[in-house]
């Protein structure tokens, strides 16, 4: 016999996704998410990317703060990688 595998649509595979997340993270236990945002890549009828999003309670004030919270976790992922490169510059071994 074949083994069949189930062909999963990419909204299938997001709302899985989505329903992992909020169980990993306990976000329907005690109302504790405020505001959220949703966002994904989509190509334009010209084929040129284009970021989609959804909120949820969220007005321009969150937006902007997670907007923030974003630049800082990009700044701190690219000064990781930059160190993990060129942790050799900065530590000097005693022989």
């Amino acid at each position: 016999m074949d083994n069949i595998i189930e062909f999963k649509t990419r909204s299938k595979l997001l709302k899985e996704w989505l329903k992992e997340v909020i169980k990993i993270n306990a976000l329907t236990k005690n109302d504790n998410v405020k505001s959220a945002i949703i966002m994904w890549e989509t190509k334009d009828k010209n084929g040129d990317s284009v970021l989609m999003h959804a909120k949820y309670n969220c007005g321009m004030q969150e937006f902007e703060w997670m907007k923030n919270c974003m630049d800082a976790q990009v700044f701190n992922m690219k000064m990781d990688e930059y160190l993990r490169k060129n942790i050799g510059k900065y530590i000097e071994y005693i022989e």
